[in-house]
């Protein structure tokens, strides 16, 4: 619920999908009621399924998902799949500013989706071709896809993972792809308007030099 607080913070409304049990009771604990949260029990991907297996770790609460893609993934619970597009149509909802999907190597099936006549003003995902590639696609596909919609996207780069669980360095913000794919990480924010994306690249800077 990190991310949440944040943007509740900052006066928003917020629709999350939490669909292994101990993150989300997690989240309830930390979110609380609150009348500006709608938490989702589903998992997210693109084509809709009644039961799906979830893996969890028991190294890292922060890689559960759909893909058993580390050697401590064990399978825990059948979960409800949606996609954006058709849940957030169920919920009434006619506006995204902020779209942000972090599901474990699924993102692609996320982001394809959602409907993109919505047009968000901001969309960040993550990658890992480690995880990616098992599943039929790379960083390269998903920015494709994402340059297609006509946005304009920015690479958070981490340094490659030693280990999931454990904290992990951050390398910096670039304009174009990291080289090394196939072993780094990270997220790919992508902008609706250049001016974001040129504001994003400023106060980066700022935060750099004096820090």
């Amino acid at each position: 619920g990190g991310s949440t607080r944040q943007f509740l913070d900052l006066g928003w409304s917020v629709i999350a999908y939490e669909p292994d049990p101990k993150n989300r009771a997690e989240f309830e604990k930390n979110i609380g009621a609150n009348p500006h949260v709608q938490l989702s029990t589903s998992a997210v991907a693109d084509k809709e399924e009644a039961a799906v297996q979830l893996f969890s770790s028991d190294i890292s609460s922060g890689i559960s998902g759909l893909s058993a893609f580390h050697s401590s993934h064990a399978p825990t619970t059948t979960v409800e799949v949606v996609t954006l597009d058709q849940d957030l149509k169920r919920r009434g909802v006619g506006r995204v500013d902020f779209l942000k999907i972090d599901v474990e190597g699924y993102d692609f099936f996320a982001l394809k989706g959602f409907d993109w006549e919505l047009r968000p003003r901001f969309t960040l995902y993550e990658f890992e071709n480690r995880k990616t590639v098992p599943l039929g696609y790379t960083l390269t596909d998903t920015t494709a896809y994402m340059a297609e919609r006509g946005y304009h996207l920015l690479y958070s780069v981490w340094e490659p993972i030693i280990e999931y669980g454990r904290e992990h360095s951050w390398r910096g913000l670039f304009r174009g792809p990291p080289e090394d794919a196939e072993t780094c990480w990270g997220n790919v924010l992508c902008f609706r308007d250049t001016a974001d994306l040129e504001l994003c690249i400023r106060q980066s800077s700022r935060r750099a030099s004096r820090g």
